[in-house]
């Protein structure tokens, strides 16, 4: 293939088939689309049992897995920010043994079993102690939708922005980030809203089904990454190798407080 400062350019308007601003104007929104879906070039595999299930504390891009075979195989996850970006861009440097992170978390799944009502008294202090639960004040569906509403046509905005090259693309995942926090919580209120539950109530439920769903997760080698994805939010590894797990059914309430191992 020839390097493209040996290419010959020759320019022939005459085979031009649009005009240059419906041209610029094609890619721009080519350009929106693309980065509304793809904003952080994550991967979205399910192939492998953590596939973009474990991220990077320092710079948020998943892990990849990395098979090496010299003399014994072994299989370990590293983060992609850093092998992939280089050291300027991430720092973080620390790779976890998948037989390792398995064991820990059937271990952390078994412990969770063996000490359910601990566990359960221990969440519903942390869930009361977030929403005060006594005399707290419930919005209405009404105010719910308003303030969604805000926050899409915000997002939209810095889409926008970063479309017509404003703001570059760390600065539009940092905006992101904040918003889809709160978008997310609005859309778990709303959930909750529709189904006439109180936040109690929805507590009760996610504790029971949660733990049902524990049971039968003691054997995390045997499960699919669709099977870990049901109640396994994330797993973040700082870079002192250090990891901490995020559960789906409390993210759900609005519990996103990680528990280390």
């Amino acid at each position: 293939e020839t390097p493209e400062e040996d290419w010959i350019v020759v320019k022939r308007p005459e085979l031009q088939i649009i005009d240059n601003e419906l041209f610029d104007e094609a890619q721009r929104i080519m350009s929106s689309r693309h980065d509304a879906f793809k904003l952080d070039n994550e991967r979205h595999s399910n192939k492998y049992t953590f596939s973009t299930l474990i991220k990077c504390k320092e710079c948020g891009w998943s892990y990849t897995r990395q098979v090496k075979t010299y003399k014994n195989t072994y299989v370990r996850w590293i983060c992609s920010g850093h092998s992939m970006r280089k050291v300027s861009e991430c720092s973080n440097m620390a790779k976890i043994e998948e037989v390792e992170l398995i064991n820990v978390l059937e271990k952390y799944f078994k412990d969770l079993l063996s000490h359910e009502k601990d566990v359960k008294q221990q969440v519903i202090r942390e869930f009361n102690k977030i929403y005060k639960l006594n005399g707290a004040d419930v919005s209405s569906e009404k105010e719910l939708k308003s303030k969604k509403t805000k926050l899409e046509r915000k997002k939209s905005k810095y889409m926008d922005m970063y479309a017509d090259e404003l703001i570059s693309r760390d600065e539009l995942n940092a905006k992101l980030k904040e918003l889809n926090k709160d978008l997310n919580y609005l859309e778990n209120e709303l959930k909750l809203l529709t189904k006439n539950m109180s936040k109690s109530d929805a507590l009760e439920k996610v504790l029971e089904d949660t733990f049902k769903d524990i049971e039968s997760m003691v054997n995390v080698r045997e499960m699919t990454n669709a099977e870990i994805k049901q109640i396994v939010d994330k797993i973040e590894i700082d870079h002192d190798g250090n990891v901490e797990i995020y559960m789906k059914p409390l993210k759900k309430i609005g519990l996103k407080y990680p528990v280390t191992i």
